[in-house]
């Protein structure tokens, strides 16, 4: 249950104290919003983790138990009290129930889903969610990335200023990754100065794009001590699912290898799994690539030939030179065979040739999925005319195709 509709749903609890109101009130949210929110209401109430069309089903049921009970003692009956009777006595779901004030129960389960210092979930909450977003993609066909992020030096901040300022510095981190995040996703605090950020539905450029707002939002933070200003920045790895992992414990490890390189490769910036090895098979593509640099503020075009290409990136050479990191517009030419492509991606090898030209890797972004499948059927077939095979390849054709 996201934690936006539970805490909807708490504060109508909490605001409603006529058990009539309240009902009218719970209503009118499950009228608007859907059978989440009945979810909700008997989560809360009942400790009960319902499907969402057997909660509502289940809610209509209580309300008409509470009217019973209410005719047959004479008197209005409370909500909970409706809820525990037809869960124990009728659906008998509750074998030994416990009372307990709301309140108390609420801040036990913030204790135990939520960090004390940040207010984001905790490790164990977020290794419940990622589980079950996984599989949700895995189940519906459907894109899931990664964002693994890291203070930078913040042991300096600790040793200078002392540990209470370094949890206001993860209290204000804490808080841009909430401002940031969409409703959907999931934010959580993984440890130490680490945080994790699963972004559901989302391809690897849109992650990137997430990822990089939320690394200059910290960057900008200024946090004053002492009449000093104290700056903190943060590095990130990012991976996404099917093109990087096909289960939780393997696409974090991948997370934290782009993580590793970007704190490698100077901090404060976002790395993508994917440029540290090979891991989709590469085919000859000697065919002209139209490329843009993209820049704030300016737009370079170049054009550069092919050497090869996988479903994670392309080899090229070109006779100027692109910086690395640079972000590039990929127009690739694949004559009659396929459509041409438009692809979006980082560099992430340049070397210089003795003929005074570069060779340029280039680490593709995540695309949509109708040109991941048109890329990945044309490297499949490629592969077939020479009696190859590539498995993760075959795995993501195969992840991004609804099944029939």
């Amino acid at each position: 249950m996201k934690k936006h509709v539970r805490d909807i749903v708490w504060k109508c609890l909490h605001e409603c104290p006529q058990v009539e109101q309240l009902i009218v009130e719970l209503n009118k949210l499950i009228d608007k919003e859907g059978p989440s929110y009945c979810q909700a209401v008997l989560q809360l109430l009942a400790h009960i983790e319902l499907p969402a069309q057997e909660a509502e089903k289940c809610w209509q049921e209580v309300l008409e138990h509470r009217q019973n009970l209410s005719i047959t003692i004479g008197r209005s009956v409370s909500l909970q009290t409706a809820i525990c009777d037809f869960f124990s006595s009728i659906q008998k779901d509750l074998k030994q129930p416990k009372v307990i004030e709301l309140k108390v129960f609420e801040d036990v389960v913030r204790h135990s889903n939520y960090d004390y210092l940040t207010g984001l979930y905790n490790r164990a909450t977020l290794d419940n969610v990622f589980a079950q977003e996984i599989a949700r993609a895995r189940r519906y066909h459907r894109e899931l990335s990664l964002l693994f992020l890291d203070l930078d030096n913040f042991k300096n901040i600790n040793d200078t200023f002392g540990h209470q300022v370094g949890d206001i510095v993860l209290q204000e981190v804490g808080a841009v990754l909430s401002i940031e995040k969409r409703l959907e996703d999931t934010a959580g605090r993984y440890g130490g100065e680490e945080f994790i950020v699963i972004l559901p539905d989302t391809c690897k450029l849109d992650a990137y794009i997430f990822a990089d707002r939320i690394r200059q939002r910290i960057e900008k933070l200024e946090i004053p001590h002492g009449g000093q200003i104290i700056k903190v920045t943060v590095s990130g790895g990012l991976a996404s699912w099917p093109g990087d992992a096909s289960e939780k414990a393997t696409l974090i490890a991948c997370a934290d290898q782009a993580l590793y390189k970007a704190k490698n490769e100077g901090k404060n910036l976002i790395s993508l799994y994917g440029a540290e090895k090979r891991q989709f098979a590469r085919i000859d593509f000697s065919k002209a690539l139209d490329i843009t640099i993209l820049q704030p503020g300016e737009s370079n075009k170049l054009t550069a030939m092919g050497k090869n290409l996988s479903l994670g990136g392309v080899l090229l050479e070109s006779e100027r030179e692109i910086a690395m990191g640079s972000q590039l517009k990929l127009h690739a030419h694949f004559g009659s065979s396929i459509p041409n492509l438009i692809f979006q991606g980082q560099v992430n090898r340049l070397e210089r040739l003795e003929d005074k030209k570069y060779e340029i890797g280039v680490t593709f972004f995540q695309q949509n999925g109708t040109n991941t499948k048109a890329l990945a059927t044309y490297i499949v077939e490629n592969l077939k005319t020479r009696g190859q095979t590539c498995s993760q390849t075959d795995h993501v054709l195969q992840a991004i195709m609804p099944q029939t």
